[in-house]
């Protein structure tokens, strides 16, 4: 019997990051798309209740973030769309977490954080992320932006454009990577990064030859229709909890023992 299998299209759904400077529509965009769930890491989202019909909760913290996704996903509830809002902020809390751990364990109030750290970092954030896209929930995770210097020879500090503000890796995880512009007339800009999924457009090239679109949630209900719009399925978000290949903590669910991904606090 062959190892292969016929690759079949797959339905998932939407996981995006995106990043870009303040006003260039990351909250306000997200808030429209369908039956939407927010984590709201530095109360961006104060004056938007009366506006948007959406569910938050208002918390930086990496554990409470972590509570929250596990509750989402024993029940996914009527919730279609998950939004962290940014996710940089929760990013800076984990560094602070391992800083603060190394700071009591060796006794060194000045300890700064080392490259071994970094080992660490990544784990929470890989077990976090893991466990977000294992949502049966389009998926937008916000960053701010940071500019992106050149490493050519004789071009130190350099400004070559921006990139997200957060971990390396992490654009890396989703299917879609959007960069966010506002043109002089107001219009707001995605340019795509990257897209697995093959339904973002690829005409009108920035400069630097990336496809832009309008970043609206028109734009996103023409490119991928009712994929966005469908009820959330538990058995769906435990399949893909099986998948992905961090299950190294026992659990007991629903009276059966089960691995799951690791806890970081």
């Amino acid at each position: 019997m062959s190892l292969f299998t016929q690759a079949e299209k797959d339905p998932k759904r939407l996981k995006m990051y995106v990043f870009g400077e303040s006003g260039t529509g990351k909250t306000v965009t997200s808030l429209k798309f369908p039956s939407p769930v927010m984590i709201d890491a530095e109360k961006g989202s104060d004056f938007y209740g009366g506006s948007y019909n959406f569910q938050r909760l208002q918390s930086s913290s990496p554990k409470i973030v972590s509570q929250a996704i596990d509750e989402l996903l024993k029940n996914p509830a009527e919730f279609k769309t998950f939004i962290i809002d940014p996710f940089t902020v929760i990013y800076d809390k984990i560094v602070d977490a391992q800083v603060n751990k190394q700071r009591m364990k060796t006794g060194n109030p000045s300890y700064e954080i080392q490259p071994l750290d970094y080992k660490h970092i990544k784990g929470a954030v890989k077990s976090l992320v893991y466990r977000i896209l294992a949502l049966d929930m389009n998926v937008i995770i916000t960053a701010r932006s940071k500019p992106l210097y050149s490493n050519a020879d004789g071009e130190f500090m350099k400004v070559i454009g921006t990139t997200a503000e957060g971990p390396k890796e992490l654009p890396y995880m989703f299917d879609v990577l959007l960069e966010l512009s506002v043109e002089s007339d107001g219009t707001r800009l995605a340019h795509v990064h990257k897209d697995r999924t093959g339904r973002l457009p690829k005409t009108n090239l920035d400069k630097n030859g990336k496809p832009t679109f309008e970043f609206t949630h028109d734009a996103f209900e023409e490119y991928f229709g009712s994929g966005l719009t469908r009820e959330a399925s538990q058995a769906t978000q435990e399949q893909n909890l099986a998948k992905s290949g961090e299950r190294t903590t026992p659990i007991s669910y629903k009276g059966q023992k089960r691995l799951v991904l690791n806890q970081q606090t």
